[in-house]
């Protein structure tokens, strides 16, 4: 998740977040949700000019949705989180140390994503809605699972592990 800050503030600025908002699940305009680092979004007379990580870059006018969007993962896509002894690559959905580099499904991403994104702990539950909002019964040990797995990936494929737990139901990352 990467918070979008509109700058301009204008017709033009807030129907390209529009867009972005209904073709991104990584992107979004509430403070209220966790989110990675956030970008700030301005209109100039010379183009749309983002910011992200102390790194501006201007992308001349006229743009298409497509090829803006496309710049823009490409502008986010290398960033990373460090906990523990790994690189977290959120939208390469990568985890790196210093032995090994894994590629992580797309629901252990979900996981991983917001066991960093909620470090005061998410609720089992609503971890489950997210990653199967259309499922209408709730198994929690189909979570379970997914959770080993994901631990055994760390230990297997990374040479380390992956500290988490929980209790009463809330789920928490442990971050050195």
């Amino acid at each position: 998740m990467f918070l979008i800050k509109d700058k301009t503030n204008n017709f033009s600025s807030k129907n390209l977040i529009d867009l972005l908002l209904q073709n991104n699940a990584n992107i979004i305009v509430s403070t209220s949700k966790n989110y990675f680092s956030s970008i700030e979004l301005s209109f100039e007379e010379n183009g749309i000019i983002l910011t992200f990580e102390k790194r501006q870059f201007i992308l001349k006018n006229p743009i298409s949705f497509n090829d803006f969007h496309d710049k823009l993962l490409l502008i986010i896509s290398d960033y990373k989180v460090s906990f523990q002894e790994f690189e977290y690559f959120p939208l390469q959905q990568k985890v790196h140390n210093k032995n090994n580099t894994k590629k992580l499904t797309y629901t252990h991403a979900i996981i991983l994503n917001n066991l960093i994104l909620n470090q005061d702990g998410i609720n089992k539950s609503d971890l489950y809605k997210i990653i199967w909002p259309a499922d209408k019964e709730m198994s929690l040990n189909k979570l379970d699972t997914h959770l080993t797995n994901l631990k055994n990936i760390f230990v297997k494929d990374l040479k380390c592990s992956l500290n988490y737990f929980s209790k009463n139901g809330l789920l928490k990352l442990l971050i050195n």
